[in-house]
């Protein structure tokens, strides 16, 4: 997955949410023992667990939505439409239309990062398996803006 994000990731639809990713990444620990927390060239920002959670996510998907971008784990659509991130230690963002509220029992209503995007910041522990299909059909509608 190495490459410039950017470029990789170049819908206009991610211009805010990459700007985003960049402005929090940091470049790769130059430590050997560390360089497990690498991905696509930059530290990664991403828990293990989450990032487990959003590729077992994926896989329940109608397609293979797993990459990185920035040293964070998202999903991407089809056409490129970047819908999901996990990062820190304890939070999935999902982008959702927005007629789709979620409950605040699943959400993560810290102040965030994502606050002026079109995100629903979500607890690690929700059920993001609706949620994560909802965000993929506002992906696929995007890729056609």
């Amino acid at each position: 997955m190495p490459g410039d994000p950017k470029q990789r990731f170049p819908h206009p639809a991610n211009l805010e949410i990459l700007a985003v990713l960049e402005a929090l990444s940091s470049p790769p620990p130059t430590d050997p023992e560390n360089i497990f927390l690498e991905i696509d060239d930059y530290e990664l920002h991403t828990h293990p667990e989450l990032y487990d959670c959003l590729l077992e996510l994926s896989r329940k998907l109608p397609c293979q939505c797993f990459s990185a971008a920035f040293g964070y784990a998202i999903l991407v659509s089809p056409g490129g439409v970047i819908f999901g991130v996990a990062g820190g230690i304890g939070y999935i963002a999902l982008r959702l239309a927005p007629y789709m509220q979620p409950p605040d029992s699943v959400l993560d209503t810290q102040l965030n990062e994502y606050d002026s995007l079109e995100w629903g910041r979500f607890d690690m522990f929700a059920d993001l398996d609706d949620w994560s299909k909802y965000a993929y059909e506002h992906a696929k509608q995007l890729e056609t803006l």
